[in-house]
Formats: structure tokens, C-alpha cells, sequence
């Protein structure tokens, strides 16, 4: 046999023969669109642990590079025990591990047929056999042969076909050429699925015919809806990370209430240390182990997303034809029809525990800690219908000795309030107990926290902004903030920072350095002002002499989205936006909640208020509190009609 390539040259192709997972020869190799090949059967297996720790996977990393692979079939339509199957075969390592064993042994084809051994040092894709360097010259000799695909067995086994989803093909009706495109379902079709699912759709193109109209087509707004779908889910990763952190503190916490009790009854919680304690770390573990399933899930989501953003852009900005791109657009658009309609809610668990109250007249107890785990779900895809839903109050607390101007969640379970009685900051938890207070350099109006996670509070009279920061379930005073005017309302969006000065609405970044301001009308005091999740800004005004109050909404550019206006005895003190859009407005005038729609018309009202002062909305779902005068807080929630 004759030699060929250096030491190492043969030592890299011998390695190339072999599976990463399972460390022996292909088996019926698969390659990703990574071009990384593994066994059928190891990737198979691979699939699987990877896809059970998620709800619905959108696809799994690789096992070698950990680039994300997106699920080979169309938007959850095939379960995870099937994708192997899509992925294609690796023929070159299947015929090169059928009949040589590995890359060190392969002989030219055409010479052993004459019983001749000449190490081959080319392959033939088409004949699926290697050839030497004379039958490699012969081979292109032959008209019938000039057509065939020939590369060096290097690149062979390290170049392989592109391995991605067939745009253009249906998987339903066995590879059938997509040619239609559904207005109606925002789906492609092929003529079979026009003529059994889309019989009764009105609105059907052909692909050819769309793929202008697609090109044309901003797809700015398409980017957003995916960036805006990424920040919800990052931001739901976040909160549930927020929460394993919280389970953690209170786990500890609770330990040590425990390991306290146990000392004044030695003899007795001696036995019942072990039960609780098991009881305890097992309810923590399932619930961090299902929030970290899913953060995965929602991980496994965002990494989709992005892998099909990715890839539009690289349609875009490549070179590709019109209906190339039209491809990409259009199942991008299918598949955030598909994703809507999943049903993706947020976990969240509250760790409680108390002491029992017949701890110490107990002489023969079976427990001495009370600990459960309550597990609430929030859909953060939804929005729902405010006029239809149910308004329920979930919970009421009253802070004692406190007359709050504004509040904010800093989680699900903790709030922030600016006390205007005590001129401070408190946080409480969901019962208003005080677990933390820090004193502020005068009486606060409203505050909100930016993009980096810093609160701002603002201190009218000082004309200063108050910086806090909340780390590790701890609040700590920051910096004091001079601006030249009386600052009352402030909102945050991205790194825009929007303050209400009563006559204008000035607009910093995130250092607070000038930006521009917006001129209000001299008539009317803006004091409180709100971003919604677009960046327009809402603020409402007061008349200094007559007139009515009113709410008033501008997008990015400052240009009037709506405005409207109250009745006669209404007073707005206070607005804020749902995950919807929605605006709540405090009429402190006539002692109630107005809700108003995106576009300003009126949903409804809140009538069973008395002295309302604010309202906030939390970041997800459709929750809010209601601050009165006196330190009462309402917690309220909208259920049902999405």
C-alpha cells in the first residue's frame, strides 16, 4: 500500500472516523447544521436529555460545540424522539466505516476491483468510493463521469453538504415544493395542504407573487416583534432566577427558625429536626428544579428566536434572490404566529413558614414548623381583554405610621413605597411588614426604576433624584442627583429617562445627562408621567385655574397619540401601563381607577376606592396596587378573557 499525508495527517483523519459521544466508529452517522457527526443512535440520546429538561423544545445544543440547533421539522410539529430521523446521513463516514473501517485504510475502488492496493486519496460523492491519483485523472476523462462531485478525502470528511430546513419543501405531504402562502392562518402551504386545510381560506398567493411585496416590505417592525418577544423572555428568566434566589434566602431563613426551636425542646425536636428539615429542602428543590426547567424552556425559546432572526438578516443582507428571502420572512412570521398561540406561563413559588402557635404548651408534637410551597402561574403572552376580565382584590395591607406617595414591585413577593410622612423609602413584604427602611433627603413624589436596575426617586423641593440600589434583597442609598428644575413624575424606558416638571417634560439618559425637553401648556401642572412598553410617553395634567384633567399620550417622536379628557370633578394624580399598553389613571377626584385602552377610549372604572393617591402596575402579567391616603395599599388582579 502506498503511503500518503504526514503522521499527523493520518492520526486527524482516523480521529475524524470517530464518533465524539460515544468514542467507536460511525453507526449510521447524522451531522447537524453545524457539521458536527455523531451516531444515530448517540444523538438520538443526546436529543432526548436534552429536550426533557424543557417544556415544548424549540430545538438543543450541540454536544459538541454547543451551538443551538434548531428542531428539523416545522414549528412543533414533530416530538423530539423523531427529529433524529430529519437530520441527514453522513453517507462519506457510512461508506468509509462500511467497507475500510476508518479514514487509515481506505483504497482506491477501481483498483481493487483489479486486486491492485493503492491508498485512494480523492472521493467520488456520486460513486460513494475513493480513488487513487491515476484513477482520479481517468475518471475525468469520461464524458459520462466529468459531472461527478470530487473532493480530497480530507475535505470529504471534513465538508459536508449544507444541512438546514428545506424552505421550500412541505414535511406534512412527503417533500412537496411550499408554493402558496396563507394570509388567513400566516402559514405556507403546498398544493395539498392548500386542498385539505385551506379549502375555505379567502386570501391565497402564490409564493412568486408575494415575493416582491415581501421585499419590500419593511421588516424593521418583524425585528422588533421578535427583540420585544426576547426582552418579555429574558426578563421572565430574570424574575424566576430572582426567585430561586429568594427560595434560597427563605430556606435559610427558615433553617435557622428551626435549628432556634429545636434548642428549647432538645429531647422532642430531636426527632422531629430531620423531618422537618428534609421536608423543607425538598419542597426548595422542587421548586428551584422547576424553575430552572423553566428558565431552560424559556432559554431554549429566546435561543430559537434568535437563530431565526439571525438567519433572516443574513437573507437580507446576503446574496439571495427575492424568494429566498420571501422564505425566511414569511416562515418567520409563521412562526411567531405559532408562538403566540403556545401557552407560556411564567412559575413562580412562595416558600412560607411559621412557627406553630402550640409550640411551647405541646408536650407531644409531630410537628413544630409549618413550611408549604405555593406555586403561581402568570401568562406572559397573553394580553387580556380588560372590559371582559374579572377584577378581583387579592390582598390589602396597611403600612403603619405612613402616608405613601408612590410604590413599585421590586419582586413578586416584595414592594417598594416612598413614604411622604416619614420622608423615606420601605420595603415590605406581601404581609406590609417593614423589613428595611432608608431615610431620604425630603419628601419624595414618584419614583421608577431604568434599564441598569437603579431607583430613582424624586425630591421636588431639593430638585434632586434620589438614587437607590437594590442588590441581593437588600436596599443601599446611592448618589443625589441635581437637576434645575422641580422634578415630580419620572419614568424609565430602555436608556431614556423622562422627567415631569409640571410645565414640561424633560428627557435624560441613563447618566442623566441632557437630552431635550417638550414645552407643556402653561394652563395645566404635569406631575406624573408613565412609559409604556413601545417607549410612548403618558402623563397627566391639572388646570391651575379651570378646565378639565387630562391624559395625554405621545409616541417616540412626540407626536399626539390621544389625549383625553375628564369629567368636572375629576383630579388625575397618578398614571401607569400594563404589559398591554393599557393606561390606569387615580382620579382622585371622584375616588376611583380609569382605565383607559392603548388609543385612549375608556374600558372601565374602579369605583370602591376612598382617598386613592397612586397606582402601579406590575412589569408582567396584569396585577396592580392601589396606594390610599393613610398607608392602605390594595393588591388587585385581572383574570380571564384573553
Amino acid at each position: 500500500m502506498a503511503s500518503g499525508g504526514s503522521e499527523v495527517d493520518v492520526e486527524n483523519q482516523n480521529l475524524a472516523a470517530v464518533c465524539s459521544i460515544c468514542l467507536r466508529n460511525f453507526s449510521t452517522p447524522r451531522y447537524l447544521p453545524c457539521s458536527h457527526t455523531f451516531c444515530h443512535d448517540c444523538l438520538s440520546e443526546h436529543i432526548k436529555l436534552s429536550c426533557d429538561e424543557n417544556d415544548s423544545p424549540l430545538g438543543f445544543l450541540c454536544p459538541l460545540c454547543r451551538v443551538f440547533i434548531p428542531e428539523p421539522s416545522g414549528f412543533g410539529e414533530c416530538p423530539p424522539n423523531a427529529w433524529v430521523e430529519l437530520f441527514p446521513e453522513n453517507k462519506f463516514m457510512s461508506n468509509v466505516v462500511l467497507k475500510y473501517g476508518d479514514l487509515t485504510g481506505v483504497l482506491c475502488g477501481p483498483c481493487n476491483v483489479d486486486n491492485v492496493e493503492t491508498e485512494g486519496s480523492y472521493w467520488c460523492r456520486d460513486c460513494t468510493e475513493a480513488l487513487c491519483k491515476d484513477c482520479f485523472k481517468f475518471h475525468k476523462r469520461f464524458q459520462a463521469l466529468r459531472g461527478h462531485e470530487i473532493t480530497t478525502l480530507r475535505d470529504a470528511s471534513a465538508t459536508l453538504p449544507p444541512s438546514h430546513i428545506d424552505m421550500d419543501m412541505c414535511r406534512k405531504h412527503g417533500n412537496r415544493k411550499m408554493e402558496v402562502f396563507c394570509e388567513n392562518h400566516q402559514t405556507l402551504c403546498c398544493i395539498l395542504c392548500l386542498s385539505f386545510q385551506h379549502r375555505a381560506c379567502k386570501t391565497v398567493n402564490l409564493i412568486e407573487k408575494i415575493s416582491k411585496k415581501c421585499k419590500k416590505e419593511n421588516s424593521h417592525p418583524l425585528e422588533a416583534e421578535i427583540a420585544k418577544l426576547c426582552k418579555r423572555l429574558d426578563e421572565t428568566i430574570m424574575a424566576e432566577k430572582s426567585n430561586i434566589a429568594n427560595i434560597e434566602e427563605l430556606t435559610e431563613r427558615y433553617e435557622g427558625d428551626i435549628r432556634k426551636a429545636k434548642a428549647d425542646m432538645v429531647t422532642l425536636l430531636d426527632k422531629l429536626e430531620e423531618k422537618h428539615l428534609n421536608e423543607l429542602t425538598k419542597l426548595s428543590k422542587q421548586a428551584k428544579e422547576k424553575l430552572e426547567k423553566s428558565i431552560k424552556s424559556f432559554e431554549n425559546r429566546v435561543s430559537y428566536l434568535k437563530h431565526w432572526k439571525n438567519l433572516l438578516q443574513q437573507r437580507k443582507e446576503g446574496q439571495h434572490t427575492q424568494t429566498e428571502f420571501a422564505l425566511v420572512f414569511l416562515k418567520l412570521k409563521e412562526i411567531l404566529v405559532d408562538m403566540r398561540r403556545m401557552k407560556i406561563t411564567k412559575t413562580s413559588f412562595l416558600l412560607q413558614g411559621d412557627m406553630c402557635k402550640l409550640f411551647k404548651k405541646m408536650t407531644t408534637l409531630n410537628a413544630y414548623f409549618d413550611v408549604n410551597l405555593t406555586e403561581d402561574t402568570t401568562e406572559i403572552m397573553a394580553d387580556i381583554n380588560l372590559k371582559k376580565a374579572k377584577l378581583k382584590l387579592f390582598k390589602k395591607i396597611t403600612i403603619p405610621r405612613s402616608d405613601t406617595a408612590t410604590g413599585i414591585f421590586l419582586t413578586e413577593e416584595l414592594m417598594l413605597f416612598a413614604d411622604r410622612k416619614q420622608q423615606r423609602c420601605i420595603v415590605c413584604d406581601e404581609d406590609g411588614s417593614i423589613i428595611q427602611e432608608v431615610k431620604l433627603p425630603g419628601t419624595p413624589w414618584q419614583m421608577c426604576m431604568d434599564s441598569t436596575g437603579k431607583i430613582l426617586v424624586t425630591i421636588p423641593r431639593k430638585k434632586t433624584i434620589q438614587v437607590l440600589h437594590f442588590e441581593n434583597l437588600t436596599l443601599t442609598q446611592g448618589e443625589e442627583i441635581k437637576l434645575r428644575n422641580r422634578c415630580r413624575g419620572i419614568a424609565a424606558y430602555d436608556d431614556t429617562i423622562s422627567v415631569a416638571t409640571r410645565q414640561s417634560l424633560v428627557y435624560y439618559n441613563t447618566s442623566f445627562d441632557f437630552l431635550t425637553d417638550n414645552p407643556l401648556d402653561l394652563s395645566y401642572n404635569t406631575d406624573e408621567v408613565a412609559v409604556d412598553k413601545n417607549g410612548n410617553v403618558i402623563f397627566c395634567s391639572n388646570p391651575v385655574n379651570h378646565g378639565h384633567s387630562t391624559v395625554t399620550k405621545l409616541d417616540q417622536d412626540e407626536e399626539l397619540v390621544f389625549t383625553h379628557s375628564s369629567q368636572n370633578s375629576s383630579y388625575f394624580n397618578s398614571v401607569s401601563v400594563d404589559q398591554g399598553g393599557n393606561v390606569y389613571v387615580v382620579d382622585s377626584g371622584n375616588e376611583s381607577i380609569v382605565f383607559l385602552s392603548e388609543k385612549g377610549t375608556v374600558i372601565r372604572t374602579l369605583e370602591e376606592l376612598k382617598d386613592p393617591v397612586w397606582v402601579t402596575c406590575l412589569r408582567d402579567g396584569f396585577k396592580f396596587c392601589v396606594g390610599e391616603a393613610g398607608g392602605n395599599v390594595k393588591f388587585y388582579e385581572f383574570i380571564g378573557s384573553v
